[in-house]
């Protein structure tokens, strides 16, 4: 074995065939993957791991079996190392799915953003957890070379993601490319992010938009911002929200009775 290692790699494959049919898989995996056959050592890793599936339940070779797919993880976890994006879309996403069964998520995460498997991905942090940091959306966000819709799909699904544990600023991103707009502005008005808010409003041209920022702000501490005051002035004008409008002017006047000092609010714009 250790002249196999430092040979060509043509004569590595061939050891590890002669290792294979001699039932010692760990040399033959070994060997296949510094021959650079990295296909054939994940076959022989996953079978021997479903071998270990079907004769579980057998007594006398449970011990033996449990730790032969022991070895077998070990080597693979290896192979898992040292893949990069260089490696096929489908050598990384089998090398995944071994990991998964593994309850290596991280990893297997991981592999399945360098396989370029989205859904698979967001779908397992989702399902398992895994915070999704500023770095994972950037690898999980398609190029605008993917086929429209199915980008569209890509990035609601991340963005759902996002917004679940809480990212609500980098959720509001992913929507609004996307091109769902109304929950771009639902996350960004969870987020607390009263200038973003009001930002984004301005630039819309979209009724339901232009209520959900004004409701917002009349929730915010309008009293001592004139700027916000107007935003929600201008955005339930732009709705034709007049019956809200109507009860925001009410509160305005509310508010001036009570405190002849705020005088700051004449030079509010005359929507009457």
């Amino acid at each position: 074995m250790r002249y196999a290692v430092k040979s060509t790699p043509s004569l590595m494959i061939e050891c590890a065939i002669y290792f294979e049919n001699k039932s010692e898989y760990d040399k033959a995996v070994q060997l296949y993957h510094k021959g650079g056959d990295i296909p054939r050592a994940l076959d022989l890793c996953f079978r021997i791991g479903e071998e270990e599936d079907r004769i579980n339940s057998n007594k006398t070779k449970k011990t033996v079996t449990t730790q032969k797919a022991s070895v077998m993880f070990d080597m693979l976890n290896t192979i898992a190392q040292d893949l990069g994006a260089e490696s096929s879309p489908q050598t990384l996403a089998r090398c995944a799915e071994f990991l998964v069964l593994h309850k290596q998520f991280e990893k297997a995460i991981e592999l399945y953003m360098m396989a370029k498997r989205y859904h698979s991905a967001v779908e397992m942090c989702l399902q398992h957890k895994v915070n999704i940091t500023d770095e994972m959306v950037e690898k999980l966000t398609p190029p605008e070379s993917v086929e429209a819709s199915e980008r569209r799909e890509i990035l609601k699904d991340l963005a759902r993601a996002l917004k679940k544990q809480g990212s609500f600023t980098l959720a509001s991103k992913k929507y609004t490319q996307a091109g769902d707009r109304v929950r771009a502005i639902k996350c960004l008005v969870r987020s607390g992010d009263t200038k973003s808010v009001i930002q984004f409003a301005s630039i819309s041209r979209n009724v339901e938009i232009y209520t959900l920022a004004a409701n917002y702000l009349q929730q915010m501490n309008w009293r001592e911002s004139v700027d916000i005051m107007k935003a929600i002035i201008t955005f339930y004008t732009k709705s034709k929200s007049f019956i809200q409008l109507a009860g925001f002017y009410d509160n305005c006047a509310q508010e001036l009775l009570l405190d002849p000092m705020l005088e700051d609010w004449t030079v509010l714009p005359d929507h009457t």
